[in-house]
């Protein structure tokens, strides 16, 4: 009996980058590949969980389609947010009824930040919602999320890339990076937005791109870089560009589907 291999996924984080995660998602169902270990952080602990949880690449799109993960009707009211975290979980209710990781039809690990601790954590049990919400509080825009009692927020501010929970589970991993590195120019950072993103894309290609050689298959969308962190006008246009940097992988990636 040939040797069942284990396909990992591995899905960065990238505020609404995050998209072109579904893009490859929708090239992996064409080649009928499907991993059965997913990590996540932050927009990749979303759609890992959404994948996870038996979502085709349309039904994650549909998620975001008609979740506004960025309505003033979330305003956070006195806490260390702009939005709040909390109030989005009916609408995740709807997609996970049960809400529970062992509930899942895949295994699923979500990178988060216990801002009490300053460390890097792996939810991996219990109630599944709570820990989402809490990888993907990205500081300034989203409150903190508290889980048992602990403050967290966005898992990529320690862990942007979190392969090493698969690493035991699976032979074959496939990593998508939705934050490439471009150059820029001096005359790039004319207000403190633009400063205070590019710190921290710096920040965090520094501690991911030490671990991409764990992957089999690395995927990282150079298109991205023509997309903010927080672009929601072109989600169909992040997801084709996911899509486009997958099939730039679809020969290995097809050699990966007859080895499984």
């Amino acid at each position: 009996m040939k040797e069942r291999k284990e396909i990992g996924l591995v899905l960065s984080g990238g505020g609404f980058r995050g998209i072109a995660h579904i893009g490859v998602i929708r090239l992996l169902e064409e080649l009928n590949i499907s991993p059965s270990y997913i990590a996540g952080t932050s927009a990749g602990a979303l759609v890992g969980a959404l994948y996870a949880g038996g979502y085709s690449s349309e039904g994650i799109m549909d998620f975001f389609h008609n979740t506004k993960l960025l309505s003033w009707k979330n305003y956070a009211f006195r806490k260390a947010g702009i939005l709040e975290p909390s109030k989005f979980y009916p609408a995740f209710h709807k997609y996970f009824p049960e809400n529970s990781f062992e509930a899942l039809p895949k295994k699923l690990f979500l990178a988060v930040t216990n801002l009490e601790t300053g460390t890097g954590e792996i939810m991996h049990t219990g109630a599944l919602i709570p820990s989402m919400l809490a990888s993907a509080a990205l500081p300034l825009m989203f409150a903190p999320v508290e889980v048992n009692g602990i403050l967290y927020a966005d898992g990529g501010i320690v862990n942007n890339f979190p392969v090493k929970p698969l690493l035991p589970f699976c032979k074959q991993l496939i990593g998508v990076y939705v934050n490439p590195l471009e150059m820029k120019k001096k005359q790039d950072f004319k207000h403190s937005y633009e400063v205070m993103e590019r710190a921290f894309h710096i920040g965090i290609a520094h501690h991911s791109i030490p671990k991409f050689s764990h992957c089999d298959i690395m995927i990282v969308p150079e298109k991205l870089k023509d997309h903010s962190l927080m672009d929601v006008n072109h989600i169909q246009d992040i997801f084709e560009i996911g899509y486009e940097a997958a099939l730039l992988h679809k020969a290995k990636l097809l050699q990966l589907s007859e080895e499984f």
